[in-house]
C-alpha cells in the first residue's frame, strides 16, 4: 500500500500524524505494523478507515502497546461496515498510549454484560 511505503521512506521517529482512508482493498497489516514501529515514539494521532460496505478485522496490539505519545486513535467501524478489532486483541497487551485523549475504536466479537458490576463464574453481576 502506497501510503505506507511512503511512510517506510521517511526517517525514523518523524511521522506525528496519520489519516488514511481504504477502498476495497485490505491492509497488508505486516507492513502497517512495521511502518508504525519506525514512528512508534512519535505517532500522535491515528485515523483509519475503510471506504466501503465490508467489514474487515485490523490488529491493534502493535499501536496500542508501544504508540507512547499518541493521543487520537480513530478505527471506526459502523453497521454499514468498516474495520474493527476484537475485544481479545485490544487487551492483548498493556496499552502504552496513556497520553490517549481521543478514541474511536469498533470493537466486535465481546460479551459486555448489560449491567455495571463484576461478573462472576456462575453468570451472576455483583455491584463495585
Amino acid at each position: 500500500m502506497l501510503p505506507f511505503r511512503i511512510m517506510g521512506a521517511l526517517p525514523v521517529q518523524q511521522v506525528v500524524r496519520v489519516e488514511l482512508r481504504v477502498g476495497p482493498s485490505r491492509i497488508d497489516e505486516p507492513m502497517m505494523n512495521m511502518i508504525i514501529q519506525r514512528h512508534l515514539t512519535t505517532l500522535g494521532e491515528l485515523r483509519l478507515q475503510k471506504d466501503n460496505k465490508i467489514f474487515s478485522e485490523i490488529s491493534v496490539s502493535t499501536i496500542l502497546k508501544g504508540c507512547c505519545n499518541l493521543e487520537a486513535l480513530h478505527i471506526p467501524c459502523t453497521r454499514t461496515g468498516g474495520f474493527y478489532v476484537t475485544l481479545d486483541n485490544a487487551l492483548e497487551y498493556p496499552w502504552t498510549c496513556a497520553k490517549l485523549t481521543h478514541l474511536a475504536l469498533g470493537i466486535s466479537g465481546c460479551e459486555v454484560p448489560e449491567e455495571l458490576g463484576v461478573e462472576h463464574e456462575d453468570g451472576a453481576l455483583a455491584e463495585r
